[in-house]
């Protein structure tokens, strides 16, 4: 038996589903884009390390 009104009601249920499907999509792909490349960078890794070594050395300093 076919019922027009349960068919309607079905159809309206998928569409809404697949438009949240396609706007979670939307916005786990626009979260990738956002995300820096991996990229080695000399002059931050060299200056994080300096930073470090600072760090360091005024605990030590601090130690004695």
């Amino acid at each position: 038996m076919f019922n027009p009104i349960l068919s309607e009601l079905v159809a309206r249920e998928q569409y809404k589903d697949h438009l949240t499907q396609a706007e979670q999509r939307g916005l786990a792909n626009a979260a990738i884009a956002r995300q820096p490349a991996d990229r080695f960078d000399p002059p931050t890794s060299l200056g994080n390390l300096l930073i470090a070594v600072r760090h360091l050395f005024q605990t030590l300093a601090r130690a004695d």
